[in-house]
C-alpha cells in the first residue's frame, strides 16, 4: 500500500503563524525604510549650500541663480534678465489706468484706485502714483475710516465753533471764551511806554549834570 504524508493540523498552524510573522517583519522593515527616507529628505531641504546663496545689490532681485535689475517706478517687469549683465526688460505703466510707486519686479502694474461714492478726486492717477481721493465738501473721514461721514452743522446750545470741519476732522465745539474788559497786551504797551519815558528823563538829567 502507498501512503501519502498529509501534514497534521498542528503543522499547518505553525506554517501559517510563521508566514504571519514574516509578513509583519517585512511591513515593519518597510515602514522603517520609509521613515528614514523622509527624514533624509527633510534634512536635505534644510541644508542651504553656500554656493547657491545669492546676495544681490540694492536695486536688484534674485532670479534663477542670478541678480536682475529692478524696474523703476512707473514701469513693471515684462521679462526678467537671463544672465548677470542683462537688465530686466521693463514696460511702462499707463497714466490713468495703472501705476507702480517704487522699484519693483512686478509682472504687471497696479490698477488705479477709483474714488468711492462720497469722495472727490484731488489728484489723478499717473504712472508713478495712485489716485488721491478726499471727502466731498461737508463730509470728513478720519485716518483708517471706510467711508465719509457728514459734518456737524451746528454746536450744542451754549457752545461755539472752535474748529471748522475739514476733510479728516469733524467740526469741534467748545464753551465760549470769557469776555475781557481789555486785552492783556494793552497793559504791556502802557508799561513799555512808561518805561521809555523814565529812561529818557534819566538820560536828560544825567546829561545836564
Amino acid at each position: 500500500d502507498t501512503h501519502t504524508n498529509t501534514p497534521s493540523a498542528g503543522e499547518g498552524k505553525k506554517k501559517e503563524l510563521g508566514c504571519d510573522i514574516a509578513a509583519t517583519i517585512e511591513m515593519a522593515a518597510m515602514e522603517v525604510v520609509v521613515m528614514v527616507c523622509l527624514a533624509v529628505l527633510a534634512s536635505l531641504r534644510k541644508v542651504e549650500s553656500p554656493a547657491l546663496r545669492i546676495f544681490c545689490d540694492p536695486g536688484e532681485f534674485p532670479y534663477s541663480g542670478i541678480c536682475c535689475k529692478l524696474c523703476p517706478p512707473g514701469t513693471h517687469a515684462e521679462e526678467y534678465c537671463t544672465f548677470r549683465n542683462i537688465s530686466t526688460k521693463c514696460k511702462s505703466c499707463t497714466d490713468g489706468e495703472n501705476y507702480t510707486k517704487f522699484d519693483n519686479n512686478l509682472l504687471q502694474c497696479l490698477q488705479c484706485t477709483e474714488c468711492k461714492h462720497g469722495y472727490k478726486m484731488i489728484a489723478p492717477c499717473t504712472r508713478k502714483k495712485d489716485t488721491e481721493c478726499q471727502c466731498n465738501d461737508g463730509y470728513f473721514c478720519p485716518p483708517g475710516c471706510q467711508e465719509c461721514m457728514k459734518c456737524k452743522t451746528r454746536c450744542p446750545e451754549g457752545q461755539v465753533i472752535m474748529e471748522s470741519c475739514n476733510a479728516t476732522t469733524d467740526m469741534k465745539c467748545g464753551p465760549p471764551y470769557p469776555e475781557a474788559s481789555a486785552p492783556s497786551f494793552t497793559w504791556a504797551y502802557i508799561i513799555l511806554g512808561v518805561s521809555l519815558v523814565l529812561i529818557i528823563l534819566g538820560i536828560c538829567i544825567i546829561y545836564k549834570l
